[in-house]
Parts: structure tokens; sequence; C-alpha cells
């Protein structure tokens, strides 16, 4: 009520009353008629009322949810009788009706995914971490650190990197700068041939690794041991380690020279030793730990054809690479039934060995090689010249270096009684 005594509406209190008289009606009976809202200037407040929900030729239409505000509401209803009649005019033509009919049909739902099955554990992983666990955090960041070194330098890695670099670690000692050093170097030589249209190296443990080949399918490792009769792997030492045989005193050194030239020499010896240390490597992760060789060298029968000056030329090279890019191959070189020519050959050859490998070097007269190899390994892994318990060469020797390929008398000293002197009949 104003100063002049007449009633008046304010504009907020007649908003109010209109929202309530809405509320009101959407709540009431549908049979009740709606008020009219009240005229004057707030007329325009005023919104189409909501269709009662009915049966139509447009199909069923539901009601306004009463949470939703009422101009969604409104807005809501108006879209779906919109598209209602849009359908049924579309069913109506032929037009219409072919549009239908080439819609895409919604895809049928998919059913839930089973789940994968688990796969079996991959045992070269599991042997890598066997072989990770062997070391210290500090030795196994070294080993990251010297991996990366060699990646960089252009090596190249594989499943069994992990065993291939720690072998640099462990021979320089766990010093990084002098492993990192070799790593690069060993890089660049693995990834050039040889020999001119030979393989590289990194090529011939790929030959062995992934064609699953044996090293008696290199013609020129067959052709060295019609020579010179070398086991490349014969079974293991009492500690699990590879044996490794060569009995030199059975060696034909005429015929070494005059069936293998330089570069077949330096052929074979390649792919001895890419196959050994592959074997090693794959060993170390089987085992768990670092697994090197003992290498037996027989050196009875040895005279004065094997020490010849032509001799050394020609192994001189061979022996400088272990101690340059295979290092830690030999835990153990054992060279047996030696005389005293043969203690003046190594004379000869030591100064081009490294210290270590020097460390591991030992020698034995004949007086005290009677059971030394008994010693090292058992008799299931030794002929019987040594004291072992093998008659014939094993059949899974002669299968993994591929002998049994090549047939009988195809290792030097066989027709005298297998590559052993005085030992194992021929294949």
């Amino acid at each position: 009520q104003g100063r002049d005594g007449q009633t008046r509406t304010h504009p907020a209190m007649l908003l109010k009353w209109v929202r309530g008289k809405r509320v009101r009606s959407a709540s009431a009976s549908p049979a009740q008629p709606r008020r009219p809202a009240p005229p004057g200037k707030d007329q325009e407040l005023e919104r189409t009322p909501v269709p009662e929900p009915r049966e139509s030729a447009v199909g069923p239409q539901q009601p306004p949810t009463p949470s939703m505000p009422l101009h969604l509401a409104v807005a809501t209803a108006k879209k779906t009788r919109a598209a209602a009649e849009q359908r049924v005019l579309a069913g109506s033509s032929p037009a219409g009706a072919a549009s239908a009919a080439a819609a895409p049909v919604p895809p049928p739902a998919l059913e839930p995914l089973e789940a994968p099955a688990v796969e079996a554990v991959d045992e070269v992983a599991a042997g890598a971490a066997r072989l990770r666990a062997s070391l210290s955090p500090e030795e196994m960041h070294q080993l990251d650190v010297a991996k990366a070194a060699f990646a960089a330098a252009g090596g190249v890695t594989d499943a069994y990197s992990d065993a291939f670099v720690l072998r640099f670690l462990r021979f320089n000692r766990w010093s990084s700068a002098r492993a990192h050093q070799q790593l690069r170097a060993t890089a660049e030589w693995r990834g050039r041939p040889l020999v001119r249209g030979g393989r590289s190296p990194d090529e011939v443990r790929a030959w062995y690794r992934d064609g699953g080949h044996a090293p008696a399918e290199c013609p020129d490792v067959a052709r060295l041991w019609s020579v010179l009769p070398f086991l490349l792997e014969h079974r293991k030492s009492h500690g699990g380690e590879p044996l490794a045989f060569a009995s030199l005193g059975l060696s034909d050194m005429e015929a070494f020279f005059s069936s293998l030239t330089q570069a077949q020499w330096s052929n074979a010896n390649l792919y001895g030793l890419e196959y050994l240390l592959l074997r090693l490597d794959q060993e170390s992760l089987a085992q768990g730990r670092l697994v090197t060789a003992v290498q037996l060298f027989d050196c009875h029968g040895i005279g004065l054809q094997h020490v010849m000056p032509r001799v050394f030329r020609r192994l001189k090279d061979a022996v400088q690479l272990p101690d340059r890019y295979y290092p830690e191959l030999f835990s153990q070189i054992v060279a047996f039934n030696i005389l005293p020519i043969a203690v003046r050959a190594y004379e000869l050859i030591r100064p081009l060995l490294s210290k270590a490998i020097q460390e591991r070097i030992r020698l034995a007269t004949p007086a005290r090689s009677e059971g030394l190899p008994l010693s090292l390994a058992p008799p299931s892994s030794l002929p019987a010249c040594y004291g072992g318990s093998l008659a014939q060469l094993p059949e899974d020797v002669a299968a993994a270096l591929g002998i049994d390929k090549l047939g009988a008398g195809c290792l030097a000293g066989a027709s005298g009684g297998g590559p052993f002197p005085g030992g194992p009949p021929p294949l």
C-alpha cells in the first residue's frame, strides 16, 4: 500500500505468483482446466502449456520430467514430435522407404571379449633376469650403461647381450672407461667381414642363432677339422662349463697349409669363436651366471712340424682375437702331456697374450697329466683315453657340431681312432 492509500502489486511479487500458479497447475489433475494468466504488462512471461501424454499417429509423447525447467521441457517435446513426424513421412513415400531400406543396419551388440590366455614365460627373458639377479645394483647399472655405449657405437644387440657385454666388464675388472673403449672397438670390428666375401662376426652370430646352423656346415670349418681335430663343445666340466678339446699332436701341418689359405683359416677360426661365444652366452642365461669354457689341449705327439716359424706366422692373429674381441671366453686353458719342445713353442706365443689370459694357462707334463682330465670333468664327459666312460664320440656332440653330417673319417686322426690319441673309434 502506497502513501496515497492505493494498493499496488510489486513486479517481483507478480512473477512469484505466476510461477506458483504454474507449479500448482502442473501438479493438478489433467482434467482440471488451466487458469489463464492474469493480464498485464507481465503477460510475456506466460509459456506454451505442455501437452498431456497421449497416443497419436506420430507415436507416444513423454511428459516432461518434473525437475526439468519448463522451457527445456517444451523444447524437448517439440523436437520429439518433429522427429516422429519425419519418420512417419519418410516411411510413407517410396523414396523414403528406399532410403530407409538402404540405411545402414546398426551392428549387433558385441559379446564381451574373453581375457587372453597367459603366455608361457619367455625362457630367454627369464634367463636374463636370473643373470641380472646375480649382480649388485651398481653392477647392473654399469651393465646398462655399457650396453648403451656398445649400441651407440653401432654394436648389434640381441637377447643374449647382457652376457656378451658383461664379459667386457669382468675382463676389465669393472673399469667402465676401459670396458667402453673395448666395446666401441669391438662394435666397429664386428660390423665388417673378416675376409673378403665372407660374413661379418655379427652375421655369423645371427647365422647360428636364427638359422640353427652347426659349425661344420661352414666349408672352411669342415676343411680345418679334417686336418686339425678340434671339438668346440664336448659336454661339460664339473662346474657346468662347456669343455673344448683340441688334439694338437694329431694335426697334419702339411695338409693344414696345403688345404687352407690364410683367409680360409681366419674364416674358420671366426666361425669357431662365434659358435663358442654364443653357446656361452646362452648357457649364462640358462645358469644365471656368467659361464666360460674350459679348453683342453692334448699335446701328445707334438713334433718339429708343429713349431716351425710358418706356424706362428699363421697363428699370430688368431691367438690375439680372444683378448681383443672375445674376453672372458675361457676360465681355464690346460695343456697336458706337454713336452719341452711344446713349452718352447708356448714361450714364443706368450708375449702375444694378455696377462689375464696367461694367468689362466696351465701346463702339465706327461707325469702330471694322468688323471688331470678327470679332475676337471666327470667320466660321462670324457673319452676312454682320458679315463672317461665314452667309447666313441657322443651323438649329442656330433649333432651339435654338425659332425654327424660329414660322415666317418671327417676329423683328423679318425683313421687312427678318432679325434683323440688312442681313444674312441671313428664315427
